[in-house]
């Protein structure tokens, strides 16, 4: 079993304590509000992906089913980051899809979702790098996402 890095595990510490937290060597930590508001992102997506999943058929319909759960992975990612923050488990709920008549225009604003979280989860990066590697990780499914949905909406359009 891993076990935390001491000077990660003294920040969460600190931070559930109140106390004033000691700057790791120049790191910036993201804040809880922040984590909290990325998993509301990520369940919205989740659920948005499920709804549109019921929409379409064959093999657009896999492919959204199969990015809805790695967006829900990202959720129990960040949650797990939001624990170590905070010390506290917490419960959100996603938003309900909104009803769409028109699936490439859900998909287009989808895109530009995943481009957008795709930055957010780089610039994260650079702030905590304790936790790089799993924002890194995100960003790509993200880019992967975007390029998917691109895919769609070519098939849609032709």
């Amino acid at each position: 079993m891993e076990t935390i890095d001491p000077k990660l595990q003294s920040a969460v510490w600190n931070r559930v304590l109140g106390a004033e937290q000691d700057a790791q060597e120049g790191e910036t930590v993201v804040t809880a509000e922040e984590v909290l508001a990325w998993m509301q992102v990520e369940k919205d997506a989740w659920a948005r992906y499920r709804y549109l999943s019921c929409k379409t058929c064959g093999q657009e319909s896999a492919q959204l089913r199969k990015m809805a759960e790695t967006e829900l992975c990202h959720f129990r990612k960040l949650h797990a980051m939001y624990y170590l923050l905070t010390g506290h488990c917490v419960q959100v709920q996603a938003a309900r899809a909104e009803c769409t008549t028109c699936v490439s225009e859900a998909l287009r604003a989808a895109y530009q979702g995943e481009r957008q979280a795709k930055r957010l989860y780089e610039q994260a990066a650079e702030r905590w790098p304790a936790m790089a590697d799993e924002f890194y990780t995100m960003a790509a499914d993200e880019d992967c996402h975007s390029k998917h949905i691109r895919s769609m909406i070519c098939k849609r359009l032709t």
